[in-house]
């Protein structure tokens, strides 16, 4: 059950508002940071490599690296 339903506004199927929004809009709910980290079991990588931006990829190459080596963390603040 969604804390929110119909909360999210959508405009063409995809939502206009972020959670954030709906919040300060709903609430009176200031956020002022959003950490997030995002993990993953596998990595993917596909690179396709042209000569020019018209024409057909020459090579094309995949990398599939283990999930446990990739980490990323986002930290934003607001000003």
């Amino acid at each position: 059950m969604s804390l929110f339903p119909n909360a999210l506004e959508t405009e063409g199927g995809t939502p206009r508002d972020t959670i954030v929004e709906v919040m300060k809009r709903r609430f009176e709910f200031e956020t002022g940071v959003i950490r997030q980290n995002v993990s993953a079991c596998a990595l993917l990588i596909e690179r396709r490599y042209y000569q020019n931006s018209a024409g057909t990829p020459h090579v094309r190459t995949v990398s599939i690296c283990r999930g446990d080596l990739l980490s990323i963390e986002s930290y934003f603040q607001a000003n």
